[in-house]
């Protein structure tokens, strides 16, 4: 891996989760592939155009600068510059900020079971994951009842383990 493709890594790392998601979910590289050839340009320029796209889209670069951007790393005129942003913006740039991509759940939350019998899926709304009513802790349910005291068992006197003369028999004198 280049030094280059581990900076634009390193950058896609950093974007929001959301935006990661969205950009895996739209194929822009192909769709910007498609209005350069549109715009009667050459390959090398195709690619130039895809990677000051991928700036603007991973947050590199500023977007009000990528008409000017345009104009000169890929070496165009201001018309076709302004052709190429507006269709990015209307096919690229729009589809990624309103694609819905599906929230990743995490594995510990409970889950609430599919309604099978009607085939849906879908969470319903007032649907909980348990049946258990919750009780708040009020003074009340915190006492003890004598149903469940225990009672003590009786208290047994501790040994006593002094040695005659205070002289312990297992060890040596100390001379």
């Amino acid at each position: 891996m280049t030094e280059t493709e581990k900076l634009i890594e390193a950058q896609f790392n950093r974007l929001p989760a959301k935006m990661q998601r969205a950009l895996n979910a739209v194929p822009w590289k192909s769709s910007v592939k498609e209005i350069a050839l549109l715009n009667k340009i050459s390959l090398e320029q195709v690619e130039v155009v895809e990677r000051e796209t991928m700036f603007i889209l991973y947050g590199f670069e500023n977007p009000e600068d990528y008409i000017k951007n345009l104009i000169r790393e890929v070496e165009i005129d201001e018309t076709t510059a302004i052709n190429i942003a507006e269709a990015v913006n209307e096919k690229i740039f729009k589809a990624i900020e309103t694609v819905s991509v599906p929230e990743i759940i995490p594995p510990n939350l409970p889950v609430v079971e599919p309604d099978f019998a009607q085939g849906s899926v879908m969470v319903k709304k007032g649907e909980v994951a348990h049946d258990i009513a919750h009780i708040e802790p009020t003074t009340n349910n915190l006492q003890p009842t004598t149903d469940n005291i225990k009672p003590e068992k009786p208290k047994m006197p501790v040994p006593d383990y002094r040695y005659p003369n205070g002289k312990d028999p297992y060890r040596e004198p100390l001379v």
